[in-house]
């Protein structure tokens, strides 16, 4: 009916079809204080493995050892200062903070998306 209209068909067996119910979505991209340092732009495997031997794996752990380091000169590794450190999170912290506000607004955009259910076979 309408060209520019989106909507979601999902092909089921019919002997689901009543039970399929509305499908929500999970948007993966935002990450989070589990996640490996090596996700923080600059940070590569160099860098990754030279704050593995100080224990540090995951942002998290990375921004909890910062806040205990406040020197900015201070070298963790041969060229990683702890500025650019604070520097490469901090970028980070902003990127995800647009990629969550962003991430709202897609999902309200998917949610709104028309679901249908097509039941096939006998």
């Amino acid at each position: 009916e309408n060209p520019k209209r989106v909507a979601l068909i999902f092909s089921v067996p019919l002997k689901v079809e009543q039970e399929f119910t509305r499908q929500t979505f999970v948007l993966d991209g935002i990450l989070g204080d589990a996640d490996s340092v090596r996700k923080v732009h600059n940070i590569g495997a160099v860098a990754e493995n030279a704050l593995k031997a100080i224990k540090v794996r995951t942002i998290g752990e990375l921004r909890t050892y910062l806040q205990g380091n406040q020197s900015n000169k201070e070298r963790v590794a041969k060229g990683l200062t702890f500025g650019k450190l604070r520097r490469s999170l901090s970028e980070h912290d902003e990127e995800q903070k647009k990629l969550n506000q962003g991430e709202a607004s897609l999902k309200d955009v998917l949610e709104a998306i028309p679901q249908f259910v097509w039941g096939v076979g006998t």
